[in-house]
């Protein structure tokens, strides 16, 4: 499938960690095989899993949060911050009660980042 849209090499390509092995070894010996080549992709991410109150979110366990209901809790800008200071290759926990540790939110520019901007629309 990745062939299909990127073609017979590719520079990055990326996954959840759980992807690592065997998935994504199978895949590159699989893709270098078929297109003759020495190597496929030059690097690949394996991102951390979202976590739900300690588990993988999952359809399967039911465990899901969807964007329109974390905007139920949260604003656009403090979900893009929460995702932003989180390590990308770790899990992140997330919960209902999920907040800014305390000596993030003294930084005055975090603080300000995390006002939410004024409504264009002040009238119904």
């Amino acid at each position: 499938m990745a062939s299909d849209l990127m073609g017979e090499g590719m520079d990055v390509h990326a996954g959840g960690s759980d992807l690592k092995f065997p998935h994504h070894d199978n895949e590159l010996a699989q893709s270098e095989a078929y297109h003759g080549c020495q190597q496929w992709v030059n690097y690949f991410f394996h991102f951390g899993h979202l976590h739900i109150k300690g588990l993988k979110m999952s359809k399967s366990l039911k465990n899901f949060v969807t964007i329109r209901q974390a905007l139920g809790t949260h604003t656009a800008r403090q979900i893009r911050l929460m995702f932003l200071l989180q390590p990308w290759d770790k899990p992140m926990n997330y919960s209902d009660q999920v907040t800014l540790t305390p000596s993030l939110t003294l930084t005055p520019t975090l603080a300000l980042a995390l006002t939410p901007p004024p409504n264009p629309y002040p009238y119904p």
